[in-house]
């Protein structure tokens, strides 16, 4: 119960943070994307809403493959998968590899830009578990020990919008 706790906060402090409210109907302005660009998508669980619709753009720095801009829509779900609000946020990213349970695990180490005035947001972790899919993961690195929560996205060709 605690890692749900933990998790659901840490993505209300990212949307609540440092991140810009879009319209209702969950359209949030992005920068243009380029052909390295790499998405991915998914519904991971929520305290207050049906779910949160992540939409995930990352783009790896040309000469720092470890590197990289990302660019997050999270839309909060009504029970018949309609939007409540989206929020969005962009920075930087950064892969980090290995852990002391598992020396081969690579992850996202994903740290929001703050706009002038605004309180930090939070730092976000994705486990890359696959070449095709990130689980969101807490500030240990660890995965969620709830079974039937999915706290995973899926890289798909390009984004729903």
């Amino acid at each position: 119960m605690k890692k749900i706790v933990f998790y659901t906060l840490a993505a209300l402090a990212l949307t609540a943070c440092g991140s810009r409210k879009c319209d209702k109907g969950g359209d949030c302005a992005q920068t243009a994307k380029t052909d390295g660009d790499m998405y991915y998508e998914g519904v991971l669980p929520a305290a207050d809403a049906a779910g949160i619709r992540y939409s995930l753009v990352i783009d790896y720095d040309d000469d720092n493959p470890a590197k990289g801009d990302y660019e997050l829509t999270q839309t909060y779900l009504k029970d018949d998968g309609s939007p409540i609000s989206s929020f969005y946020s962009e920075g930087d990213f950064d892969v980090k590899t290995g852990t002391p349970a598992n020396s081969a695990a690579r992850y996202l180490v994903m740290v929001p830009e703050v706009e002038d005035g605004a309180a930090p947001a939070d730092t976000m972790y994705f486990l890359a578990e696959t070449d095709s899919t990130l689980t969101l993961v807490g500030e240990d690195l660890s995965k969620s020990v709830n079974p039937g929560l999915n706290y995973t996205i899926t890289r798909v060709t390009s984004l729903s919008r």
